[in-house]
């Protein structure tokens, strides 16, 4: 079986998108795999790595010098020697050449507003992959308990079908009332739905977890996550204060290095608006054979803009406004990453608190019970009510435990997600 697993695993991973072939029947998964195959098959952080190639490419088309132009003027038609185009020494061809000097550091500056364009790009594709790597490892979290949940369902349903199988007999013998009776098929029926629910819940998990993937829905294997055995262990989050939770979030969140960077790159702006303002010179050559006061005439030619009336002062007070604004915007992002750091740490510090005074040998207990509880019921040792009041006890326990597990976790991975990094290292990964 293990040999099986290992095959599906090759199988499931060696391309982006399934042909059709025969369905697996299980894939055991662990996070890393998870985790690494992800980050090679997601369309959208491949995506996100053309735009870091795009911003790299404008950094170096930012500091190029623009290209000499080159005219060429003949006159048509010389009345003189009555020639159409007369390129002989009798006719007149002019030539021009000018070279663009841009001054006032206007490359420079332009080539540091690409280069701080490049870091903001490269920050958004860490932030989509912090999004989307807490995402999946929630997803991750999600479907290994929903299953565990599952494993509950499909262990205590048959055992009350048989249940009820018995009680119709005795009811027909009229050893039970029928209200007895109805009362235990209304607890089949809704533990039923509740696993239909689940299994629903499954589903639609699954298939979050192949877009990430990029496989096909339809010929998706059952994903079955593989958690160590140990991840109820102590977390490193006793040890975690929440002052260096905060300030790990100041130095290491992509989007709050972006909001520092979009004024950086105002500021850049701003003086590049600055420097418009200062007129670039064109310098250039030219020669007419027979076409100014002397034949063969050479010159050298400068122009330059005299700015009387356009200053570019309306881009400067454009520019003026924008700063403005992102350094409000940076001063929000970084009161909105500490409420999320301390917002996220509240509630693990909750989650954690519960779930290190929950007693780990609780759900072992019910499991033990069930064969005898239900052994006593079927021989009448025990009441209906008793026996249904067990059972959603039971239910509401397992169900309970599992949500607390999943809700730790996610915990989490919230607050390393509020903080821009992994700071808790569960034993799960």
């Amino acid at each position: 079986m293990k040999k099986r697993n290992i095959f599906f695993v090759v199988l499931f991973f060696a391309t982006a998108v399934y042909k059709a072939q025969p369905k697996p029947d299980s894939l055991n998964i662990t996070l890393p795999q998870a985790e690494k195959i992800f980050s090679e098959k997601n369309l959208q952080l491949i995506a996100a790595k053309y735009n870091i190639s795009a911003s790299k490419a404008a950094e170096i088309q930012s500091g190029l010098w623009s290209n000499p132009t080159f005219s060429i003027e003949q006159n048509i038609y010389n009345k003189e020697t009555r020639k159409y185009f007369d390129f002989t020494q009798n006719g007149n061809t002019d030539f021009a050449i000018d070279q663009l000097i841009v001054l006032g550091g206007k490359r420079s500056k332009q080539v540091s507003l690409a280069q701080l364009n490049s870091k903001m790009v490269e920050n958004n594709y860490y932030d989509l992959l912090r999004n989307l790597e807490f995402q999946l490892r929630t997803d991750f979290y999600k479907l290994f308990f929903y299953r565990q949940s599952l494993i509950f369902y499909n262990e205590t349903i048959p055992v009350l079908k048989s249940t009820i199988n018995i009680s119709e007999s005795g009811y027909e013998k009229k050893l039970i009332l029928l209200s007895e009776l109805i009362r235990l098929k209304s607890l089949l029926l809704s533990l039923e739905n509740e696993k239909l629910d689940l299994i629903t819940k499954i589903e639609d998990t699954e298939n979050e977890l192949c877009l990430f993937f990029q496989v096909n829905p339809e010929t998706k294997p059952v994903i079955l996550p593989v958690l160590n055995s140990n991840f109820i262990s102590d977390s490193e989050f006793r040890n975690l204060p929440l002052d260096t939770a905060i300030q790990t979030a100041k130095e290491n969140r992509p989007d709050l290095q972006n909001s520092k960077l979009s004024v950086e790159y105002e500021k850049m702006n701003l003086s590049l608006q600055k420097a418009m303002a200062v007129p670039d010179i064109t310098i250039g050559g030219r020669y007419s054979r027979n076409g100014n006061y002397i034949p063969d005439y050479t010159a050298l030619a400068i122009q330059i803009d005299l700015p009387f009336f356009n200053r570019n002062q309306g881009n400067i007070e454009v520019s003026e406004m924008n700063l403005e604004s992102k350094k409000q915007n940076e001063l929000n992002s970084e009161i909105g990453a500490v409420s999320d750091v301390v917002s996220a740490y509240n509630k693990a510090l909750q989650t954690d608190r519960l779930f290190n005074n929950y007693d780990k040998n609780f759900s072992g207990q019910y499991k033990s019970l069930l064969e005898g509880i239900t052994l006593n019921y079927q021989r009448r040792n025990i009441t209906t009510i008793e026996f249904t009041d067990f059972l959603e006890s039971y239910r509401n326990t397992m169900v309970q435990i599992n949500q607390l597990y999943l809700d730790r976790l996610s915990s989490f991975e919230e607050l390393n997600l509020a903080v821009g990094k992994i700071i808790l290292n569960t034993s799960l990964r």
